[in-house]
């Protein structure tokens, strides 16, 4: 979706921001935290050996080295073996002598009661709106995690690192993930926010292209041209995925193969984890698998176009029409996920997704979950029929 608010503030008392390390441009970060997990991150503005040393208090818990040999792809390493429900901190070393500090939160242990939690959440932001001072709030807040919730770059809007109407090698993906946690104006808010508080990030469309659906035939799209199967197997989807995959600290996973085209081996980004009894959080891919979006009413006026788009997005009549923007092994996920949160007695259940649920009307829907209808009912009668609250 074409969103030109940067940002929303979540209301907290501000800290400045220092530049990064000359030598980690970017910061350092944590991510994909679980209760004995995370995914450490930093990017080198030089080849070499990157050092990543955990510690617990004075106890160092890890200390590995991943090689750097380009360095505008970041180091990252997924570090195990934690205990649930501590602060660790981190030290990362570089070659010429750099270094830099951080701490992160791991998740309780899910039979954990009277756990507190809080979070934050943004999304939309472009290369020549840096430093982005509405999350320099962020560091202050003692937050266990913050989502970064789609749109972490605009690939298809010129920017200052790269000015081109449309990103599409992995260099030029990789340009614009630079330029938006870079330092500009002396600020860097981003690194600021990130070296302390563990994040989780998923896609929406202009990490790729404006209002792109994974699951749709490239033949139909000449900007997705490369392939005779769907948009999610062409160069230019995969090149943007793998640019984002570098530039957050997300672990590597893929779906299995298991005969569905649709799936088989694409980049898994959904997430599911509990903080104890309190919370369940679910971030959800809704890009990657989604249907061609129907065409947008034009005239508001025409019951003949309101009630051909209506229809068509409630279609279900067959498993070969049910629209889906989750696909079918996302959405099985999430159900059995949400079922067993409920079975369990957890209180509170976030699921974060890029695109509006709520019904906004008929104008400009096809992007959103009006487009969609057959898989919102879904789902939404599915958490009534079991009863699933909060």
């Amino acid at each position: 979706m074409k969103i030109t608010q940067l940002m929303t503030s979540i209301g907290i008392a501000a800290v400045m921001a220092q530049p990064a390390s000359a030598a980690f441009p970017n910061g350092v970060a944590s991510g994909d935290t679980t209760s004995n997990s995370t995914v450490l991150w930093a990017r080198s503005d030089v080849a070499g050996n990157v050092r990543f040393r955990v510690k617990d208090g004075n106890k160092s818990v890890s200390n590995q080295v991943v090689t750097v040999t380009n360095p505008m792809r970041p180091a990252k390493l997924v570090v195990r073996l934690l205990q649930a429900g501590k602060t660790y901190t981190y030290e990362v070393s570089g070659p010429n002598g750099a270094f830099a500090k951080g701490s992160f939160k791991t998740a309780p242990a899910k039979t954990a009661r009277g756990v507190g939690l809080r979070f934050g959440v943004t999304g939309d932001w472009r290369g020549e709106l840096a430093p982005y001072p509405a999350i320099k709030n962020v560091p202050a807040s003692s937050l266990n995690f913050f989502i970064k919730l789609g749109d972490t770059i605009y690939a298809d809007y010129p920017s200052p690192a790269f000015k081109g109407e449309q990103a599409k090698t992995v260099g030029e993906y990789r340009l614009k993930h630079n330029e938006v946690y870079g330092t500009r104006f002396g600020a860097n808010h981003f690194a600021n926010l990130q070296k302390n508080v563990s994040v989780f990030a998923t896609i929406d469309d202009h990490e790729v292209m404006n209002d792109f659906a994974g699951g749709a035939l490239a033949a139909d799209f000449p900007d997705f041209l490369g392939t005779t199967g769907f948009i999610n197997q062409t160069p230019l989807y995969n090149n943007g995925l793998q640019a984002f995959h570098e530039y957050n600290p997300i672990i590597n996973r893929r779906y299995p193969i298991v005969g569905d085209n649709l799936t088989d081996e694409r980049l898994d980004l959904y997430r599911s984890q509990r903080y104890g009894r309190t919370a369940a959080v679910y971030l959800l891919d809704a890009r990657s698998f989604r249907d061609t979006g129907l065409d947008n009413v034009t005239d508001i006026s025409s019951a003949a176009q309101i009630g051909g788009f209506i229809a068509s997005s409630f279609d279900a009549s067959t498993p070969a029409k049910t629209r889906t923007m989750l696909g079918k092994a996302q959405m099985a996920r999430l159900k059995a996920d949400l079922l067993a949160a409920h079975t369990e007695k957890v209180v509170w259940k976030f699921i974060a997704i890029p695109e509006p649920i709520q019904n906004l009307g008929v104008l400009l829907a096809s992007d959103r979950f009006e487009g969609y209808a057959s898989e919102r009912s879904e789902l939404l009668q599915f958490i009534d029929e079991n009863k699933i609250n909060n």
